[in-house]
């Protein structure tokens, strides 16, 4: 190999070592950024990652999360979807997708999106809890209620559970079992039971 090509060849090598290096760099400030409540900073930080790495999968996912702070929900969805074709098996994308897709109403497809995260990672509370809450949302209080109990089995001391619950089971007639649960959520220190204790369960 001549001189000039071998100092070509290492002049690559570097570049793209720095290239790396400074995609994470700003992943890196962004995080940062959002750690301080600047979103507008991180997301314009997360998207100089990107540009100079357009395979970095956890600034899409970390861009999305600044976008959805930002109401930016239909951007927010696209750096999710892109972090998800990058790394199908990325829970906590899918959960935050689910998150989107409930901020914008779209029900169906927050309980795919916790349904997926359940599959990748059974002992993740929160999903079954959002998940519980999409299906209330659909009217479909009955088969939430598995969904908060595994929430407890898995959290036992989850208020937003045990309160959530305690809604479902309310709207299907069982006052009882739901003053119950909104006792358990009260006890928890989730002040939004009392006010239901006091107009349901007097």
């Amino acid at each position: 190999m001549s001189r000039q090509s071998f100092l070509l060849t290492l002049f690559l090598i570097f570049s793209a070592v720095s290239f790396s290096q400074t995609a994470e760099e700003y992943n890196k400030t962004g995080k940062n950024k959002a750690s301080y409540k600047n979103f507008a900073g991180a997301e314009a930080d997360f998207t100089k990652a990107i540009e100079l790495n357009p395979q970095f999968t956890e600034a899409y996912y970390n861009r999305g999360l600044a976008r959805r702070i930002l109401k930016k929900y239909d951007e927010a969805l696209k750096d999710y979807n892109k972090a998800i074709e990058l790394e199908p098996k990325y829970s906590a994308a899918y959960y935050n997708r689910g998150n989107v897709s409930m901020e914008l109403k779209n029900y169906l497809s927050a309980i795919n999106d916790y349904t997926k995260v359940i599959e990748l990672t059974p002992t993740m509370s929160l999903a079954y809890n959002n998940r519980g809450l999409a299906k209330v949302n659909m009217g479909n209080f009955l088969s939430a209620i598995p969904d908060y109990d595994k929430a407890i089995e898995l959290l036992p001391n989850y208020a937003d559970a045990y309160y959530n619950r305690g809604i479902a089971k309310y709207r299907l007639n069982n006052k009882p079992a739901a003053c119950e649960d909104f006792q358990r959520a009260l006890n928890l220190d989730f002040k939004q039971a009392k006010k239901d204790i006091e107009k349901y369960c007097k």
